[in-house]
């Protein structure tokens, strides 16, 4: 669902065009119109759906309910039970080069960090 939701962000051509508008619009109402253009052309269909889901019958715990079976858990060293969480980032040695690592997270502690020198994706640990 949310591979399928990240192709739902802003149309770049029609940002570029209210971009462009405002940029060129030469009073005050002319830029105030390009504003709202502009706001418009931001919102995403991605927001524009969540909004939806939200205004239905329970649309809330829907979306919950859906990202709890995102969710994964570990237990720490007292044996409770913790969130995992793994987030993707990218780095540089040089500034110049870009790299992938990866970070697995355990309720508040950083059990491993993937920093591996090369450009291919990080391996997925979870």
């Amino acid at each position: 669902f949310l591979g399928v939701m990240a192709a739902f962000g802003p149309d770049q051509r029609v940002l570029k065009a209210a971009a462009k508008g405002y940029l060129e619009a030469t009073d005050d109402t002319g830029r105030l119109e390009q504003e709202r253009t502009m706001r418009e052309a931001v919102r995403s269909p991605r927001s524009k759906i969540l909004t939806q889901f939200t205004g239905l019958p329970d649309g809330v715990k829907f979306l919950v309910d859906m990202r709890a079976d995102l969710l994964k858990f570990a237990r720490d060293d007292k044996g409770h039970l913790v969130l995992r969480r793994g987030f993707d980032f990218e780095y540089s040695l040089s500034g110049d080069d870009r790299y992938l690592g990866a970070v697995i997270i355990e309720g508040h502690d950083i059990v491993l960090v993937d920093t591996t020198q090369h450009r291919s994706r990080a391996v997925d640990l979870i």
